[in-house]
């Protein structure tokens, strides 16, 4: 879950998806939960059918701006994961990261975007959310981050830099691996 646009959930999630399919061989569906339309601007830069709101890409399939009702359907499609690319601020998705295995929540630590994260974890202390969660950041600033530290008692790990991830250096994989156990 993304506490705010352009903090590197979809590029995470791509990392992840093209980790498990191409490293594992796993089956793996994408599912956008966000309203951002990322998927729709992947695409329409790599798929020749721009028609359909399922596409494959390096042999992930993307689901781009799924309804609720969308989601038994793709369950039911024999898949061995599903990601999710979800916002904080979409109830559909929030509701479906809360049922999630495996929470991540990305934000940004540079100093102008942290408030995002600050709401997210008062947001998420109301409801005890935040032992079930880890916590990654693409950027940090070491400010940002004690007070993250002091006041929520939560440590932010670091994304490491991946310039394409649809094609994931081998440097990044044993990371990828420990994120999804």
């Amino acid at each position: 879950m993304g506490v705010g646009r352009g903090v590197g959930t979809t590029h995470l999630t791509i990392m992840m998806g093209n980790y498990l399919v191409n490293g594992l061989g796993k089956k793996v569906a994408l599912l956008e939960l966000n309203r951002n339309n990322s998927y729709t601007e992947i695409k329409n830069m790599k798929c020749s059918n721009i028609y359909k709101t399922c596409f494959e890409v390096n042999g992930m399939d993307f689901y781009e701006d799924i309804s609720y009702e969308d989601i038994p359907k793709i369950m039911a499609s024999n898949y061995d994961y599903l990601i999710l690319d979800v916002s904080s601020n979409y109830i559909l998705g929030r509701n479906e990261f809360l049922r999630s295995h495996k929470k991540i929540i990305v934000g940004s630590l540079s100093k102008w975007k942290a408030q995002e994260y600050f709401d997210c974890f008062e947001n998420m202390q109301k409801i005890s959310e935040i032992s079930a969660c880890e916590f990654l950041s693409l950027s940090k600033d070491r400010e940002v981050d004690k007070i993250i530290k002091d006041k929520y008692k939560v440590k932010i790990g670091q994304i490491p830099f991946e310039e394409n991830p649809f094609y994931i250096g081998s440097n990044h994989m044993e990371w990828i691996e420990k994120k999804l156990n």
